[in-house]
């Protein structure tokens, strides 16, 4: 295999290249027996020998990209590299062909004379409003390198926080989707084959069996109006939240919802914790802050409330006090505010807070699912022991009947 990398040499110059090794250690310890000192090695995965690439171009970069991005790009400048040739060493080893040109794109706004926050802002669907602002502090205060760890670091956390929920349920949907495959094969494909032998014998069947059939025969007549009703509903609702006024009912009632509306609003909250504590850390004014966090946010709620804030704000009110008046800012978190602007340490609080309702919510997400499993166990395995009945009871009936 073909690996890339970028290294120190003995005389402490920066140098790229490719190596071939047969795995990525072999490659680490041949680069160190020449003299290197290793900043970065990457498999290098060639356009030929991977499909996906052909596609990349139109595809979204993935946070786990700029997470990368981030921290080799922290590491290069604070190695004495310049932001250009960091840049460029970063765009040959890009294995996502969108970063790659995103990256020319931005090398070269550069070197026409503009910053590199102005330029990545450019590619707001790359690199983020909050990235672009938290680059432009850390341009202004010489501390660029901090500011990328920094920000690796937050969507890191914030990556972990939003693929929790996702991974939680994909196991009742996994299981719901056999389940229903399992039920379909017995009732249409297996159930009617013991049927047929009642038609041949001409014997009357069994009371379950019946109960069952019923039930399916009924299933058949509503089942394409129910699927109907489905599809025009899930429409109506995607085309209703497209809409400022029903996306903000939408998630009003999402807030609302039993179990997850408590888990929705904690992560909410966690992020935009998160958030502010980044750009306090980074050096932003409060006022602009909130523009951040209000253009970071997911739930316009939140978002509306974040905005009153905002007007509180400039008002002189701080942000505690303006909180606690909100329903949506939980007692928690309007303490800790309150204590960090007494302190002076409003980030480490706001972050204890985010870490907190982290915390919180996967508790919750987990006491959810083992709710959820075990009502979904019951369920489904009522329904194939019914059927399964049935067809035991269609058995000994016939079994009788040849009997006698």
């Amino acid at each position: 295999m073909d690996y890339s990398y970028v290294a120190y040499t003995e005389e402490n110059k920066i140098i790229n290249g490719a190596i071939g090794a047969s795995t990525e250690k072999a490659a680490s310890d041949y680069l160190v027996k020449q003299g290197y000192r290793v900043l970065s090695l990457k498999e290098k995965k060639p356009l030929s020998l991977s499909l996906g690439n052909f596609f990349s171009m139109g595809k979204k970069v993935k946070q786990d990209d700029i997470v990368l991005f981030a921290r080799e790009m922290a590491t290069l400048i604070d190695s004495g590299v310049s932001v250009v040739t960091a840049l460029e060493l970063l765009q040959g080893q890009a294995t996502n062909e969108k970063m790659g040109s995103v990256l020319n794109t931005v090398i070269s706004d550069i070197r026409s004379g503009q910053r590199l926050s102005d330029a990545m802002s450019k590619h707001n669907d790359v690199f983020s409003p909050l990235f672009c602002r938290s680059l432009s502090v850390g341009e202004q205060s010489a501390e660029l390198s901090i500011v990328l760890n920094q920000i690796a670091e937050y969507m890191e956390k914030d990556s972990v926080a939003k693929k929790g929920i996702k991974g939680a349920m994909a196991y009742p949907l996994v299981i719901s989707v056999v389940a229903i495959a399992v039920i379909t094969v017995l009732v249409y494909g297996v159930f009617p084959t013991f049927l047929g032998l009642y038609s041949v014998l001409g014997a009357e069947v069994p009371l379950l069996p019946r109960i069952l059939l019923g039930i399916v025969d009924v299933a058949k007549v509503i089942m394409p109006y129910l699927l109907g009703a489905l599809v025009v509903g899930i429409i109506g609702i995607m085309v209703y939240i497209r809409k400022p006024s029903g996306r903000y009912m939408w998630d009003k009632l999402s807030l609302r919802f039993p179990l997850l509306g408590r888990i929705m609003l904690l992560r909410e909250l966690s992020s935009c914790c998160r958030t502010m504590s980044l750009l306090f850390r980074c050096g932003l004014p409060l006022a602009e802050i909130m523009d951040v966090v209000i253009d970071a946010g997911g739930n316009t709620v939140i978002k509306g409330s974040l905005a009153d804030i905002k007007k509180a704000v400039f008002k002189g009110e701080g942000l505690s006090k303006p909180m606690s008046r909100n329903p949506y800012f939980l007692p928690m978190m309007v303490e800790m505010v309150k204590v960090g602007e007494e302190t002076g340490e409003l980030d480490k609080t706001l972050m204890t807070v985010a870490n907190n309702y982290d915390t919180d919510a996967d508790g919750r997400t987990k006491a959810m699912i083992g709710i959820i499993q075990p009502a979904m166990t019951l369920i489904i395995g009522g329904v194939v022991f019914f059927i399964v009945v049935s067809m035991f009871s269609i058995m000994y009936s016939i079994y009788g009947q040849v009997q006698f």
